[in-house]
């Protein structure tokens, strides 16, 4: 299952209120979940991962820029990785956070059952 974000409205809704930028998030998992395929449980844990990620990496431009975000200009230490998991059955993995013309991307993500 793909889940796509976009970075914009996260970053508005994020500005705003955390609890709508949490609810954005597991509308979107909820709208490509067409199987049904989330718990209640799954789905809050799978919201969570992907709002805490992006919220990180956000966390990581403002400190140092986006330019320096694109090289990859910065210590290990900063680095966000992308995955998420806790437990239960489902890990978040990054897909393609490519920039485009305008040093702007849309947070990708696959979801993944672990065994």
């Amino acid at each position: 299952m793909m889940i796509n974000v976009n970075r914009k409205i996260f970053n508005t809704l994020n500005k705003s209120n955390t609890d709508l930028v949490f609810e954005y998030i597991k509308n979107i998992v909820l709208q490509e979940d067409k199987d049904k395929l989330l718990t209640g449980s799954d789905l809050s844990l799978v919201s969570t991962g992907i709002t805490e990620v992006i919220t990180k990496n956000e966390a990581l431009i403002n400190r140092f820029g986006i330019e320096r975000y694109k090289q990859e200009d910065y210590s290990a230490e900063f680095h966000v990785s992308g995955y998420w998991y806790r437990t239960g059955t489902i890990v978040v993995c990054p897909f393609d956070w490519s920039l485009d013309n305008n040093n702007d991307f849309e947070y990708s993500f696959v979801l993944a059952r672990t065994l």
